[in-house]
């Protein structure tokens, strides 16, 4: 009888330890503490849910990043190579998702034109994303699954990123 219940114990504690956290799409409001929608703007100026965007029929590769981050620039343009590609073969899509102050999305966005990103590059001003995942450096870099589960995560710019990421989205399939 114990060895059932150490084993029952122990597949219960792994199932809790490799659950997945869900990609944040909420936030608490940090004076009124009311639940609110993560906002994003688009290049346009267009502000939306981030729930909007991140649909239940792809996975996502999503990067936290700000448009002065010299690793984060990089990273996107590794990130720009695949982005056709991936979105595909793969069925998923990249996103940035900037930190940059409330007032600098039009700096983001001069730099998205600059760089040729044809990736989705969204600016959410308030920072809950980051907060919510507890980012305190960038870039970090989430894989979303189609369930909106995070499934694998980087933190800084690494080489291989690119085949680290290729080879974590062909298991969710």
């Amino acid at each position: 009888m114990r060895t059932l219940l150490s084993i029952l114990l122990y597949f219960g504690l792994s199932q809790c330890i490799t659950a997945q956290k869900l990609f944040p799409l909420q936030s608490t409001h940090s004076s009124t503490k009311e639940v609110v929608d993560i906002m994003v703007t688009d290049k346009n100026g267009d502000l939306f849910p981030l729930s909007s965007i991140l649909t239940n029929d792809k996975n996502y590769v999503i990067s936290i990043m700000a448009s002065w981050c010299s690793p984060c620039r990089i990273e996107l343009d590794v990130f720009q190579m695949v982005t056709d590609r991936w979105k595909k073969e793969l069925n998923t899509e990249i996103i940035a998702l900037s930190v940059d102050k409330p007032n600098d999305s039009a700096k983001l966005f001069d730099l998205v034109e600059k760089q040729k990103w044809t990736m989705q590059v969204l600016h959410e001003k308030m920072a809950y994303t980051s907060r919510e995942l507890e980012v305190y450096g960038i870039p970090q870099t989430f894989l979303v699954n189609k369930k909106g589960e995070i499934t694998y995560q980087t933190k800084g710019y690494k080489s291989n990123l690119v085949s680290k990421y290729e080879k974590e989205i062909k298991k969710l399939d």
